[in-house]
């Protein structure tokens, strides 16, 4: 993978991020209102049958989790579901374990390539896997190679929402540096089960793939 010195410090930012500052930190997540979590989790997986169906039983992990606010909410809202997330501050990731009460095993440090390969040599699989304005901060050579390849493999479902265009190089460069994409093109396999527009963001998009 060709990492240049933006990626490095993108990374450097969102793992040294602490629990003072802008929009971007932890503290802020632990406080936010429920409403986008409701809008991604309840309206999405409540309009498709999937293992959360009838109350059965499934995993859910989210990629680049922070504190963990959107797991607290599925858990909340899905009585016989495990989740668990990765992310690259411990800071968030403390927060997330004190603020909610998730174990080490459920928020765990790991940058999401390292946690896709890991899957991969180990054959772990989950039911759902989540990125909720993550995979935006990651940059076009890992989404482009090894999204494709891995993902259909480590879950049955995978949903995201993030910042949609067809514009194929949209970059902004600094704190918070995000790649917009077309999301809908992201998988050769599986099926497109949700594609929706979020209203209270402009430009976001969520869309759902099925690999089952």
């Amino acid at each position: 993978m060709v990492v240049d010195k933006f990626e490095t410090f993108e990374r450097e930012f969102w793992r040294d991020i602490n629990t003072t500052g802008d929009n971007n930190s932890p503290l802020v997540y632990t406080m936010l209102s429920s409403n986008d979590s409701d809008e991604f989790f309840t309206e999405t997986l409540g309009s498709i049958e999937g293992p959360w169906s009838n109350n059965n039983a499934f995993t859910l992990h989210e990629f680049g989790c922070s504190v963990g606010r959107h797991l607290n909410f599925v858990r909340s809202k899905f009585e016989n579901v495990t989740v668990s997330g990765n992310d690259i501050s411990n800071t968030a990731l403390e927060l997330g374990r004190k603020t909610f009460n998730f174990s080490d095993n459920e928020l765990f440090n790991a940058d999401t390539f390292e946690f896709i390969m890991n899957a991969s040599t180990t054959g772990k699989k989950f039911d759902v896997l989540i990125s909720y304005m993550h995979t935006m901060h990651l940059n076009d050579v890992f989404v482009q190679e090894i999204f494709p390849s891995f993902i259909p493999r480590m879950c049955n479902f995978f949903f995201c929402h993030e910042l949609q265009t067809n514009e194929p190089h949209s970059c902004s460069r600094g704190p918070g540096m995000w790649y917009a994409r077309d999301y809908m093109s992201m998988f050769m396999t599986g099926t497109i089960i949700v594609s929706q527009s979020n209203g209270h963001r402009l430009n976001y998009h969520t869309v759902g793939w099925k690999f089952v």
